[in-house]
């Protein structure tokens, strides 16, 4: 019988996406850019996740 692993949700994958594109860049608008989306939907995403990011520097995330 094979294991079967745990496989991530969407929305966790979608708030690592988010995050790392946050560590990378350093702000949301150019975090939006680079994953390619609006910058509502990252700033809406990022509520929804509970990540929060003030001054180039991650304060706050939620796990999903």
């Amino acid at each position: 019988m094979q294991e079967e692993l745990p496989i991530p949700m969407m929305a966790e994958i979608e708030r690592r996406w988010i995050i790392e594109a946050l560590r990378r860049t350093g702000s949301g608008i150019k975090a939006a850019k680079l994953l390619k989306v609006g910058h509502s939907t990252i700033y809406r995403k990022m509520k929804e996740y509970g990540v929060k990011f003030v001054a180039g520097k991650l304060t706050r995330v939620k796990q999903v």
